[in-house]
């Protein structure tokens, strides 16, 4: 082999050596993010409840389970094509912790390479909305205004450009239709009068997003062994462009099983 041949091929071994030391370190790196995290089994003592109140949890496991990929749209938009671009299962596994390619620990710094800073209005609005063009559009009839301004709208652009609202239980109608279903088959099973009626009632607030007189519904419950809640809560998934902290569409259901009178 000549001189000139062989400076290549060692050339060409540090540059291989040098990138799979660099790729190593990224793979160790989000690792290292990952094992931040703990997975913790939620249990509960349902030796209190019936076997009409035992055959209700699974059922609002699944109403609340529709929410991850209504949450995953808002803060993100399509997770399927992002994890599929993506070979390392360390940093499959940090993007799906965080529903989106930024950290949410780190001030939602951008952590997959070619993933630019996340958008102030996360997926809830256009990336490229602007205060201005949002305080233009509310120039328009008082129910458009209106629905622009609700928590539970989404901002969309059309193909002119122009911006409208959207509303959640339209923009989520697969998943909110499955939940509504789920919480009124729960409801049948409810022996407690409040807890039947709160389902109820919360079952027809997804499919309009009408939440008011379900909420009061739950305040109301007394003697209830099971506590459920399947609703959006407003949080800072974005920094928003009309309003500091904006609804984001992530549901949750918890279950506290108790005595009577506990």
């Amino acid at each position: 082999m000549s001189r000139i041949n062989r400076l290549i091929s060692t050339t060409v071994l540090f540059v291989m050596g040098t990138s799979m030391t660099a790729c190593d370190n990224q793979e160790s790196d989000i690792q290292s993010l990952v094992d931040q995290y703990a997975t913790v089994r939620l249990t509960a003592d349902l030796s209190v409840l019936t076997d009409r109140e035992r055959q209700m949890i699974p059922i609002l496991i699944e109403a609340a389970e529709q929410m991850d990929p209504i949450f995953w749209q808002q803060a993100y938009g399509d997770k399927d094509s992002l994890l599929a671009a993506i070979e390392d299962p360390a940093m499959r596994r940090y993007v799906e912790i965080n529903f989106g390619p930024w950290d949410r620990l780190a001030g939602d710094a951008p952590f997959v390479e070619g993933i630019g800073p996340k958008p102030e209005g996360a997926n809830l609005y256009p990336p490229d909305i602007t205060r201005e063009e949002f305080e233009a559009a509310l120039d328009a009839p008082s129910e458009v205004v209106e629905s622009m301004r609700n928590l539970y709208t989404l901002v969309r652009r059309r193909g002119d450009n122009s911006i409208y609202p959207l509303p959640y239980h339209e923009a989520f109608a697969e998943h909110v239709n499955v939940a509504s279903e789920k919480l009124a088959e729960a409801s049948t099973l409810a022996d407690d009068p409040g807890l039947r009626r709160y389902l109820e009632l919360r079952s027809e607030a997804l499919l309009n997003d009408e939440y008011r007189e379900s909420d009061m519904a739950w305040m109301d419950m007394k003697d209830n062994t099971i506590q459920s809640r399947v609703r959006s809560f407003r949080a800072n998934q974005g920094q928003g462009v009309e309003r500091p902290a904006v609804t984001v569409c992530h549901y949750a259901a918890g279950f506290a099983a108790r005595s009577s009178g506990k």
